[in-house]
């Protein structure tokens, strides 16, 4: 279970279980049978799922390889584009789309005419975008980190490890749900339990959380977008 908070170290101990945990569906099909709980940390409001799974179960039932690059897709990635192009991405630049599920931003960039777009996901096929030698690419100017953050365990070692493969100067977008957006006693609302995502989202932060993690590393922050969880 986790107990144990990884941005503050709060501990929830027996006593506070009844009034702190709140069960949620899974919003996956294959497992909407399947109830997990998850608690808010009262000092830094970061949310915690409690069950620890075996995820490489959890992942092999995952619906990414339905995927395909449709019109409502390409509109979502056009807005993200967009922001990148905003903070100074252009076609000279490299790119790493850090946990990229299918690479389907990097096909929908491919069309845009960018070039040096690379892609790794750590769940991936190894024959595909789960090979990691494709990290050996970098340094890379820009870094995506969409809906990754809040599938690790351990969100410094991560950011540690994008901090190596990051050139001078580079920039790092996160996107993640905010969790002072949800409200825990509403896990009927899809808008609820589709943000909390059990038992792939470990840990959600806030804002400030993520801010935090970035600073420790010597980053600074450059923008922020509230963004809907569809978007």
């Amino acid at each position: 279970e986790r107990r144990d908070c990884v941005m503050c170290g709060y501990h929830l101990s027996n006593k506070d279980l009844s009034d702190f945990l709140t069960p949620f569906p899974c919003n996956l099909r294959a497992f909407a049978d399947e109830v997990f709980h998850v608690w808010r940390c009262p000092k830094c409001h970061t949310i915690h799922c409690l069950e620890t799974v075996d995820l490489d179960y959890y992942y092999s039932k995952y619906p990414d390889e339905e995927l395909s690059l449709t019109a409502p897709l390409r509109l979502i990635y056009g807005g993200l584009h967009k922001r990148l192009k905003k903070h100074g991405f252009t076609h000279k630049h490299k790119l790493l789309d850090y946990g990229c599920g299918k690479g389907l931003f990097l096909q929908y960039l491919k069309e845009q005419g960018f070039e040096r777009g690379y892609g790794y996901d750590p769940y991936g096929d190894p024959a595909n975008v789960g090979d990691a030698s494709v990290l050996e690419n970098g340094p890379f100017d820009y870094i995506l980190l969409s809906d990754v953050i809040e599938h690790v365990e351990d969100p410094r070692a991560l950011l540690k490890t994008l901090d190596s493969l990051l050139s001078p100067g580079g920039r790092i977008m996160i996107g993640a749900p905010n969790a002072a957006n949800l409200d825990l006693n509403q896990p009927q609302l899809s808008d609820h339990y589709n943000e909390v995502h059990v038992p792939y989202h470990l840990h959600i932060y806030t804002r400030e959380s993520v801010e935090q993690l970035a600073q420790e590393r010597g980053w600074s922050p450059i923008g922020f977008y509230n963004r809907a969880y569809y978007d």
